[in-house]
């Protein structure tokens, strides 16, 4: 009976283990480099400007409205930065409301 108890209790530990490892977070991330500004809110538009450092957005919240962000470059002779933060813009506040109005 000890023995079946032990093995029963190592199994819900290695359980409660196993689910905490895998426990889906609240954020949502990706990688989707940053580099061109265009003109138009399309591909076929003219580049307006090359941004000349390296962003990349990594993630955002459930919500839209907090973006996780990465700016790197390279400053010659004087080293490589790397800044990773989060950005506050708050659009998912914008389309609830947007689609709050719609639906009044």
């Amino acid at each position: 009976m000890k023995k079946v108890l032990s093995v029963l209790l190592l199994f819900i530990l290695l359980s409660a283990l196993f689910c905490a490892a895998f426990a889906k977070e609240d954020n949502i991330y990706f990688q989707i480099p940053v580099k061109l500004l265009h003109e138009e809110p399309s591909e076929e538009s003219p580049v307006a400007f090359e941004i000349p450092i390296d962003v990349t957005l990594l993630g955002m919240t459930p919500d839209k409205n907090w973006y996780k962000v990465r700016i790197e470059y390279d400053l010659v002779f004087l080293g490589h930065y790397v800044y990773t933060g989060w950005v506050k813009a708050p659009i998912g506040k914008y389309l609830l409301e947007k689609s709050g109005a719609n639906t009044r």
